[in-house]
């Protein structure tokens, strides 16, 4: 049995009419990052871009979106291509889009039926370089129309040919396209300029297409050989002299290889990188065949250092690293030497306590200013994209925000003495429900305080499972009153209050520490201040691999909360179930710290079908609160002791538990009964 819970917002109305349009705080996501690219000719903003389909420029000063634009469809963003004055973003559904890097207006695109595989800047900007499935292309990088283009069908003889890769010779004066049929694999040589094929090389064999075993890196074809154990190298401008470098696989598995770098301009080597479970390798690639350059751990990431300084000339990649104290970032020469210091960063580390780590960085961009200083933009596995800068964290951006699949609320809401004080009688007055809700609200997150509000009918005010804040409440008036004095009266006994906050920052000055709870999709978990917007607290549980399906709220496809006994109880703790690969984890946490009660492993193999808070006779307080729990097998369990469990009050009817599944393909219901306090066998007690 599965039970959806659903958070409905309908339309946003403000407490106060004269507060209408007016945000608390707003946050403006991305999603995951999928590049970071730094603006030509610019040290004001970089480019991001996100799985979401997004595509941004981001204030280097302070993190601030400047413009942000999506694709048709939000398809995520593969690849993204920077220049002075326009930015290409190459999405995973073939479509490619063509912006204007000053203010994200979109100047062109190709749909995504024309299957884009590859687009690239000519030296100059003006033209772009586009390989589709069956077309190679020049068009203008104003407007996109075409200078030349070249047909798969026409260029090899057979309608089936199609075209996979392409790539510009250094000078941008050749550009070199793969082509593939069903039995052979073609190189052309084309002439840039007018699009004229030079040269035809058929291989001796078809190179691999299959995702992570294929790239083209500058003009060199890589492809990884799983079962051989090796990486095989083609230079398109020399394609009859393949190279081949083993792997050593008798300490590791490697099974993807990774771009380092689009191009590097005073040199025809390309980078690469092949990652195992263990390790990842630095390849270079060049006219001498392959090397290998360094050998690192499996979260080290390689990119190039952007040189910017006047009359630079030499380069060196970078090698950065989330590690449990600081990120670090080293340099390298092309060819493996002069290791030196670039950046050590205590600001961005692992997490602390029993927390795992950030997972190491996903993607990262490094240069060097024109005055000499030192940049990184790291992106960690968590989703978390920050500017470093010497040993400073400049800023942090939690694009798991963007990512949120569940939303819960909770409030703890403190009486301060100067609330109490605040509280008077009057002979009478009148008031809109909001106020009525908002302090119900109030006092059902502290019903210990309800005495002292003088609210003397408190169970006509307090509902076990109210649990809302002073921006919710504002969606369940259809009149929001106007703006009142010193104080509202409630109920019909005339009780005196003060006014409510009239914002969320009054709102925290009044003693509230409400927090949103929010099940991301980056791996982690966000308590997240409702007055302030501010990060509360984060806890970090697993990465997640699949972002697209994982927002689909699926069972299982996700970290899902569970607040226990409810939202209302000033002593609840929050389930979080957080889907592996050995199958879930349970974890029991304080909501308003995000400290950790609890541990354990689920029962059964796989993500639990049902969770609903079991009954308990004694305050579970520090103690993990016991769940009822129908397991991925089908079999029910009470965790994580049901010693406490079913142990009903001296006068109290004894307790049962039960459970219920609902038969779509039948259009029935079945109800059960578990046994032995909840770990026995379910027994069938009615069928509708």
């Amino acid at each position: 049995m599965r039970v959806w819970h659903a958070l409905v917002l309908p339309l946003v109305r403000a407490l106060f009419e004269d507060e209408a349009g007016n945000y608390d705080w707003l946050f403006k996501g991305l999603g995951e990052p999928t590049a970071v690219r730094w603006a030509e000719g610019s040290s004001k903003r970089a480019y991001v871009s996100s799985t979401m389909g997004a595509v941004a420029a981001v204030a280097l000063k302070d993190g601030a979106v400047d413009w942000r634009r999506t694709t048709p469809g939000n398809s995520a963003v593969k690849g993204l291509v920077v220049s002075k004055s326009a930015l290409l973003s190459l999405s995973e559904n073939g479509a490619l889009f063509a912006w204007k890097a000053a203010n994200g207006n979109l100047q062109w695109q190709m749909d995504a039926y024309n299957a884009v595989q590859s687009a690239s800047f000519m030296p100059s900007g003006a033209e772009v370089f586009v390989v589709t499935s069956k077309t190679v292309e020049l068009r203008s990088s104003r407007n996109g129309a075409p200078v030349w283009q070249v047909e798969a069908s026409s260029a090899l003889g057979d309608h089936k040919s199609r075209f996979q890769a392409g790539a510009l010779a250094e000078d941008g004066r050749t550009a070199f396209v793969l082509a593939t049929d069903k039995k052979t694999t073609t190189v052309m040589k084309l002439d840039a300029a007018d699009g004229k094929t030079s040269d035809k090389t058929v291989l001796d064999s078809p190179a691999p297409s299959d995702p992570g075993s294929f790239l083209v890196v500058g003009r060199f074809l890589i492809y990884l050989d799983k079962k051989g154990g090796a990486v095989h190298s083609i230079d398109m401008a020399n394609p009859k002299t393949p190279s081949k470098m083993d792997l050593p696989t008798h300490t590791d598995t490697f099974d993807s290889l990774e771009l380092v770098s689009e191009a590097l301009s005073s040199t025809p080597a390309t980078l690469f990188t092949v990652s195992g479970a263990k390790t990842s390798i630095l390849v270079r690639a060049g006219e001498q065949g392959l090397s290998n350059v360094q050998t690192g751990g499996r979260n080290t990431l390689c990119v190039v250092v952007e040189d910017n300084r006047k009359g630079a000339s030499s380069q060196e990649i970078a090698l950065v690293t989330v590690e449990a104290s600081s990120t670090v970032v080293t340099t390298l020469g092309l060819d493996g030497g002069s290791q030196g210091s670039f950046l050590n960063v205590p600001g961005l580390r692992l997490g602390a306590g029993d927390e795992p780590n950030r997972f190491g960085a996903a993607h990262a961009a490094a240069r060097i200013t024109t005055n000499g200083e030192r940049q990184a933009l790291v992106v960690t596995q968590d989703h978390a994209l920050a500017l470093l800068s010497g040993e400073d964290l400049v800023w942090l951006r939690e694009e798991g925000l963007a990512e949120a699949r569940q939303a819960l609320f909770y409030g703890n809401a403190v009486l301060t003495q100067a609330r109490r004080k605040a509280v008077t009688t009057a002979t009478e007055a009148k008031t809109g429900p909001s106020s009525v809700l908002q302090w119900a609200a109030d006092i059902a997150s502290n019903p210990d305080a309800a005495v002292q509000w003088g609210v003397r009918r408190k169970d006509a005010l307090i509902n076990g499972a109210i649990a809302l804040t002073q921006n919710v409440m504002s969606y369940l008036d259809p009149s929001p009153p106007k703006r009142r004095g010193a104080s509202t009266v409630i109920g019909k006994d005339k009780t005196v209050l003060p006014t409510p906050p009239a914002s969320g920052k009054e709102l925290k000055l009044w003693g509230a520490t409400q927090v949103a709870l929010l099940a991301t999709c980056a791996g982690k978990v966000i308590a997240m201040n409702v007055a302030t917007g501010t990060v509360a607290w984060q806890r970090l549980i697993a990465p997640t691999t699949d972002v697209k399906g994982c927002l689909s709220k699926e069972s299982g496809s996700g970290i899902e909360i569970h607040l226990l006994p409810s939202a209302a109880d000033p002593k609840a703790q929050a389930l979080i179930v957080a889907p592996g690969a050995g199958g879930a984890t349970l974890m029991w946490v304080n909501p308003s710290s995000g400290k950790l009660i609890h541990k354990q492993a689920a029962p059964g193999d796989g993500f639990p079908i049902s969770i609903a808070a079991a009954p308990t006779a004694k305050s579970p307080d520090q103690t993990a609160h016991p769940v009822f729990l129908i397991g991925a097998d089908g079999k029910p369990a009470v965790v994580p002791s049901p010693a406490d469990v079913l142990k009903p009050k001296a006068g109290a009817p004894k307790s049962e538990l039960f459970t219920y599944k609902v038969l779509p393909d039948k259009g029935s219901m079945e109800g059960f009964m578990a046994g032995d306090g909840g770990q026995g066998a379910l027994g069938p007690i009615w069928n509708v």
